[in-house]
């Protein structure tokens, strides 16, 4: 009997060993396969040590090494921006001398005939997926063309940004610019970016090693740190006592040094419990009206809009919805941002790309090697802000004070080409 009881509780504790095994190695597996942000991962970090140092010094003296070459450049108001005057993206995507995608320069001032039209946001907004004429802005522009409106469409859109660096870059360079339409391209994953200060950080297989300028809430008011944003040479010095630095408080998806020694047996099933235990958290994809991303993110497109509105240009908001997010859609799903949606559409002109596609455009020949739209997605895209941004202009709905006495000035004749 005694022999029986034993080998039963040998048993048990083999079994209680192997699951936890299980899990480990599960933890294990998701740390490392987690595409987006293993820091974030089940709203805890799963990984033994939370900054990588020696990884992190890798990436930026790799990054630091062919500057020169990247993608992505250092910039103190918004923490990157495309490499100027460069072809990237296997010859897709053309850069002028500002770091905005396009092969032609533009004037401080547009033309007295030629509406002015600026785009805002990521690389949804950018279009890194398609060349530079299939682009929805540059559709847009055609599109507008063939409904005798004369007008220049101006791409500011950069990959990885949130919407603080958007609005950044609409009040350090676009503002400059004179625009009379301003379109900002929300593409929800922008809420997550907005808590971000530490690229790395957020997104571990980055290749852009760079800090960025982030806004937090002060009562209803909009305080920005990290501005100007801190220069690549300094990043190290920060990362290398990660805890003890000021910024590191602001860094949504850092959840501190974990106190699990790396021998331990268990040691990302320890960290997780630990974190569960130790400090509550935001749940990672809380995104709605009473979260912290979810406030910021209404705040950020306020102060956005309200500065466009004060430049006397008008404010178009699009919503791109990435390609999970779109299957959720036409499945029922509605997610937890949705009150956002619901605010820009009651408040601002307002384009649910969603509205314009259908269940048959999740599917891969729609979209391109990196996860952005294809070519027709964009079309459809441009297209339909042509008609939305038409129908304003005859509506007398966007104001547009360059022309108030020469409301024609922009109209093609059906003599003037094309």
């Amino acid at each position: 009997m005694g022999k029986r009881i034993l080998d039963n509780i040998l048993v048990s504790v083999g079994a209680v060993v192997v699951t936890l095994a299980l899990i480990e190695s599960a933890l294990f597996i998701m740390a490392k396969s987690e595409a987006l942000n293993p820091f974030a991962a089940m709203g805890f970090s799963l990984e033994i040590e939370s900054i990588r140092v020696n990884e992190l010094r890798t990436r930026l003296e790799t990054y630091l090494a062919n500057a020169d070459s990247a993608k992505y450049i250092s910039d103190a108001n918004t923490g990157w921006t495309f490499q100027p005057n460069a072809i990237l993206f296997d010859g897709r995507l053309t850069t002028n001398s500002i770091g905005m995608r396009s092969a032609r320069e533009f004037s401080e001032t547009p033309a007295a005939d030629t509406i002015r039209i600026a785009a805002f946001g990521d690389s949804f907004t950018a279009g890194t997926d398609v060349d530079d004429n299939e682009v929805w802005t540059q559709v847009l522009e055609t599109a507008l063309f063939e409904r005798r409106i004369r007008a220049e469409v101006l791409n500011f859109g950069v990959g990885g940004y949130g919407m603080d660096q958007a609005y950044l870059r609409w009040q350090n360079i676009g503002k400059g610019l004179s625009a009379d339409i301003i379109i900002f391209g929300f593409q929800p994953e922008n809420l997550q970016r907005n808590v971000s200060v530490f690229r790395p950080i957020y997104a571990r297989n980055t290749g852009i090693p760079l800090s960025k300028p982030r806004y937090t809430l002060q009562g209803d008011e909009l305080e920005l740190i990290n501005y100007p944003a801190l220069p690549p040479s300094m990043l190290m010095e920060v990362y290398e006592d990660f805890d003890s630095h000021p910024l590191s408080a602001y860094e949504f998806y850092y959840s501190g040094a974990s106190p699990i020694p790396d021998w331990w047996p268990l040691p990302r099933l320890a960290n997780l419990i630990n974190q569960a235990i130790a400090k509550p958290t935001e749940p990672a994809d809380d995104l709605g009206p009473d979260s912290e991303r979810g406030q910021l993110g209404k705040a950020i497109a306020d102060a956005f809009a309200e500065d466009v509105a004060k430049s006397g240009a008008s404010f178009f908001v699009a919503h791109l919805p990435v390609q999970h997010e779109l299957a959720s859609y036409y499945n029922g799903g509605r997610p937890p941002y949705t009150f956002l949606l619901n605010y820009f559409e009651a408040t601002y002109f307002y384009l649910p790309v969603e509205d314009l596609l259908g269940p048959q455009y999740v599917e891969p020949r729609y979209w391109g090697g990196t996860g952005h739209y294809g070519p027709e997605i964009n079309q459809i895209i441009g297209e339909a802000l042509a008609v939305s941004i038409v129908t304003c202009i005859d509506d007398g709905a966007c104001p547009l004070p360059r022309f108030d006495e020469s409301e024609s000035a922009f109209q093609v004749s059906p003599t003037d080409g094309g």
